[in-house]
């Protein structure tokens, strides 16, 4: 028995279109995210996947949703969770590296670093 695994990522956000740390702040797909999502589930639908994951993090669960609807089954949520970008979390990459330069350029050397915090 062959057992496939197809990972997708989670649909856009108003913080992946600003190009922010997500982390774990929790948005829900905005416009654009619905339509990749649903888009994934058309793609996914022939695959007949007999068990869809999600993190707990409403965005991916916004994501899982649709390919689970067309596979007949329901999210699993497993606790998947993304880094914890902490202060940065809602920050660009150039309002990151101006809060702490010597730490933007260590966590970009070797991820995954420390949390970064105040």
């Amino acid at each position: 028995m062959t057992t496939t695994l197809f990972l997708v990522r989670h649909g856009q956000t108003t913080l992946n279109a600003e190009q922010r740390f997500r982390g774990r702040r929790d948005p829900s797909l905005d416009s654009h995210g619905v339509r990749q999502a649903q888009a994934a589930a058309r793609q996914l639908a022939a695959a007949n996947p007999e068990v869809v994951h999600a993190s707990p993090l409403r965005r991916a669960v916004e994501t899982a949703r649709p390919i689970a609807d067309l596979a007949g089954t329901d999210v699993s949520v497993p606790d998947l969770v993304d880094l914890d970008y902490g202060a940065w979390e809602g920050l660009t990459a150039g309002e990151a590296e101006q809060w702490g330069p010597a730490v933007y350029v260590v966590s970009h050397r070797s991820p995954p670093s420390p949390t970064p915090r105040r």
